[in-house]
């Protein structure tokens, strides 16, 4: 055993129950002696049994004397428990990452160097788990159900703002944790939604951050543009703005570049790349983070077929939302069978590979326009339809897609100036 080791072991050896309260295994050691040591002392504590260094050495054999004895001699003070547990795990860590190193394929440069990225990302993972008895437990549902209500006293939604009223009041927001699927056929307005509930959060003051598989950030820009100001897309992207239009342009632009959001213009990015994006953002106050969209990504490893690898992706993007605590949005597109259906609303069966998908997401939500199917005479109608969500409701909230500005709003428009 290392230094370290020796005198963890031995503050164990003088205090026994507060070994297990540190989280710390055996496969921590590095040396098979430290590790099982600490098995056996861990074990012992918690059956009730009574740990020094005699019924130790009894317990293990007369062969681990001298080392038992040596971390006796060097145990350190049973209050710094916890600080010489961080240092053997850190010591671990940087052995882990060795090992690691030497076993990647490094005739593959870039996969090699996606798998170090998602190996090291899961050891900095911090250990979450506790034990909380009934009483703490209901003190920790007090403060919650005080805390929400005074937000909804307030007006203000518990998690970050969607952008729709109706969507707000459905799911409380984007919440914390939870990993959230939108999902549409193309057309439907997957980017727009995404574009419309960033912008909405950010004009409350959450800091919402994107990554655009799909899209160049110039036309996300145009398309914010257009919500912002009123002046068509269609208009902003072929050059045939008027001088009128012009002059609507400053201000909307202006309020736009000072709002907190960021955007990552990522075309052919890996799961591991957006977790090591996302882990700066949060470091700097991102709420909530969007992806667009699931099926764009490129995998960090090979699959042998598509429907483990979405699952993977799906996986990984809500270990990270739990990780981060914050919520995640992703995107992700429907196959054709809804259109092959006399009522083309979709269905959970819809997802593509929807397996993998619907098991890890806490909330799935289906983006539906009528219009792109039928002549309603009323282009704006749009529906989001709440297919899953663990902690809620299902069902669908009618609101309104306004397609001159390229957004999604609620369901009365009137207040929205809608020409140009």
């Amino acid at each position: 055993m290392n230094q370290q080791e020796l005198v963890l072991v031995g503050a164990a050896l003088f205090n026994a129950n507060k070994a297990l309260e540190i989280p710390i295994g055996p496969e921590h050691f590095s040396t098979k002696i430290g590790a099982a040591i600490w098995q056996t002392v861990t074990a012992m504590a918690s059956s009730g049994d009574s740990v020094d260094m005699v019924s130790v050495i009894g317990a293990l054999g007369d062969k681990y004397r001298k080392v038992v004895g040596q971390a006796a001699q060097e145990a350190g003070a049973a209050e710094n428990m916890a600080t010489y547990a961080k240092q053997v795990r850190q010591a671990w860590i940087r052995r882990q990452c060795f090992e690691k190193w030497e076993e990647l394929d490094w005739h593959q440069p870039g996969m090699a160097v996606n798998d170090m990225l998602t190996f090291l990302l899961d050891m900095d993972r911090p250990d979450t788990s506790r034990v909380v008895s009934a009483g703490q437990m209901m003190s920790e549902v007090t403060e919650y159900v005080d805390r929400v209500h005074q937000l909804a006293n307030a007006g203000q939604t518990v998690g970050v703002p969607t952008g729709i009223t109706d969507l707000d009041t459905m799911i409380g927001g984007w919440q914390d944790s939870d990993l959230n699927i939108v999902a549409a056929r193309p057309a439907m307005g997957k980017t727009a939604f995404m574009l419309s509930s960033i912008i909405a959060a950010a004009r409350k003051g959450y800091k919402t951050c994107a990554v655009s598989a799909e899209m160049p950030t110039v036309q996300l820009g145009v398309r914010a543009l257009a919500g912002a100001s009123g002046v068509s897309g269609i208009k902003l992207r072929n050059g045939r703005v008027t001088s009128d239009d012009f002059a609507r342009l400053p201000g909307p632009m202006g309020e736009l570049a000072k709002l907190d959001f960021e955007i990552m213009d990522a075309s052919a990015c890996t799961p591991a790349e957006i977790v090591k994006q996302a882990q700066v953002w949060c470091r700097q106050g991102m709420k909530a983070l969007w992806i667009d969209h699931l099926h764009r990504l490129r995998p960090d490893r090979r699959y042998d077929n598509l429907s483990q690898q979405v699952g993977d992706m799906a996986q990984t993007f809500k270990e990270t939302a739990k990780r981060l605590e914050i919520p995640v949005i992703l995107l992700a597109q429907l196959n054709r069978e809804c259109e092959k259906r006399d009522d083309k609303r979709p269905v959970m069966s819809d997802l593509r590979e929807s397996g993998g998908i619907e098991q890890e997401a806490d909330m799935v939500a289906f983006l539906y326009r009528d219009s792109v199917y039928h002549d309603t005479g009323r282009p704006e109608a749009a529906e989001i339809i709440i297919e899953k969500q663990r902690n809620g409701p299902i069902g669908t909230l009618e609101c309104a897609y306004l397609e001159r500005r390229m957004m999604w709003a609620d369901q009365d428009i009137a207040r929205y100036d809608d020409a140009g």
